[in-house]
């Protein structure tokens, strides 16, 4: 059975039809089914990259397979994205830049946006994403000076989220060190300590992990955060 797309979506029937306006044109194998009477279509045995589609008609079913290439769909529609508003502002060069490097895919191109980023707002997100990026590439020097640069304009919460980052990736020893830095340029803040207290409790180093969360404690005016600390240290004794 050929099965053909049309341009043409407001025909009735095939009374105009011309083949010109297909968009696209396959062969597939009917198999009898239960009747229907009105066409419907289905999306079964969904894949990263493939479903079957079947065509469900009277007494027959007509499944096809429609394979694509996920990361290039998305590649293109970040491409087109980035033609839009979006362009004029670093946020969305560097988010697309993230998912290029997170799934290892259309790295230099992934650089370019992280660069295009940079140029607009230049910050810690950016330069670390791009570092990724050109370390993935092979350029390694390159990408720990960018690492060098993005500590420089960091803020508290910028290098907080990155030491989380590195617990979740299970770095926790990296982590630790990012807290540390953290303690020592903030050190009013109760919430530093407190990141610190919790890297030092996954490591199962309970004695710095008191040391840190009692100080924690200490400096927190919020009730809610001190019974909060107050609960974790008392699991910790």
């Amino acid at each position: 059975m050929d099965g053909d797309s049309e341009q043409a979506a407001d025909a009735w029937g095939s009374f105009s039809y011309d083949p010109k306006e297909d968009v696209v044109r396959l062969t597939a194998l009917p198999v009898a089914a239960p009747f229907q009477e009105v066409l419907g279509y289905t999306l079964d045995d969904p894949g990263t990259g493939s479903v079957v589609a079947t065509l469900h008609w009277e007494k027959l079913a007509v499944p096809f397979t429609v394979e694509v290439d996920p990361k290039r769909v998305v590649v293109d529609s970040l491409r087109q994205q980035l033609r839009g508003l979006g362009r004029f502002f670093w946020q969305p060069w560097v988010q697309a830049a993230a998912w290029c490097a997170a799934n290892d895919t259309n790295l230099e191109e992934g650089a370019e946006w992280a660069q295009r980023s940079i140029a607009i707002n230049e910050n810690f997100t950016n330069l670390r994403v791009k570092a990724t990026l050109l370390e993935k590439l092979g350029d390694a020097p390159n990408a720990a000076q960018l690492r060098r640069r993005s500590f420089e304009l960091a803020a508290e919460p910028d290098i907080n989220a990155y030491g989380y980052q590195l617990l979740g990736e299970g770095k926790i020893d990296s982590a630790i060190v990012v807290f540390q830095k953290n303690v020592k340029d903030h050190p009013g803040s109760w919430n530093t300590y407190d990141s610190l207290g919790e890297a030092y409790a996954k490591k199962g180093d309970k004695r710095r992990a008191i040391e840190q969360y009692t100080k924690a404690r200490a400096l927190t005016r919020d009730p809610a955060q001190q019974q909060r600390i107050a609960g974790i240290l008392a699991g910790l004794k």
